[in-house]
């Protein structure tokens, strides 16, 4: 991946920071304009404070308050390489994981946000690789689609059953 300061279509590094321990809702430290068409969000050794069914899930909101929860807001698929790939769509969030996370193994993914500014539909995919409650690797790919037609402004990470232990968030712009 190449990074530069700006411009050529080079990824730009826009903003890198830790995802603080405790916090079960985490929105990412980017409010997405149109400067750019395209952003990476890469998160590293992302890790739940316990294991109790943990799952990592995905909303997004156009105004940085008010964030979209409604039945038929999302729609994602994974396909669960370690599984006979089970095929998942919840409407009203979009997650990145088809198993639950172990509290000794890290979550680490890549997410690609194509034109979140656009009016219209937000489509994004996502590489997941995270161990399990069982101690497997599971490798996961996603994509989804945030059903609204007004753009995007920003997104945030949410854990199920247990906060979040810390872990490292940079994201990336490419005009």
């Amino acid at each position: 991946m190449a990074v530069s300061g700006g411009g050529g279509g080079a990824l730009t590094l826009l903003a890198s920071e830790t995802i603080p321990s405790s916090v079960s809702e985490y929105i990412l430290p980017i409010t997405f304009s149109a400067d750019y068409s395209l952003y990476r969000i890469v998160i590293l050794n992302l890790t739940p404070a316990s294991t109790s069914n943990t799952h990592i899930e995905l909303y997004a909101s156009d105004d940085g308050s008010n964030w979209f929860t409604g039945a038929y807001d999302y729609g994602y698929g994974l396909n669960h390489i370690v599984s006979t790939g089970t095929y998942y769509n919840a409407t009203n969030k979009i997650k990145f994981t088809s198993n639950a996370l172990s509290k000794s193994g890290v979550l680490c993914t890549d997410i690609t946000v194509y034109e979140p500014t656009a009016p219209q539909y937000t489509r994004l995919a996502a590489q997941t690789i995270h161990q399990d409650n069982s101690g497997n690797q599971e490798a996961t790919l996603v994509h989804g689609v945030v059903k609204k037609t007004t753009g995007i402004s920003q997104l945030k990470l949410v854990t199920t059953h247990a906060p979040f232990a810390g872990g490292m968030v940079k994201v990336y712009g490419m005009p």
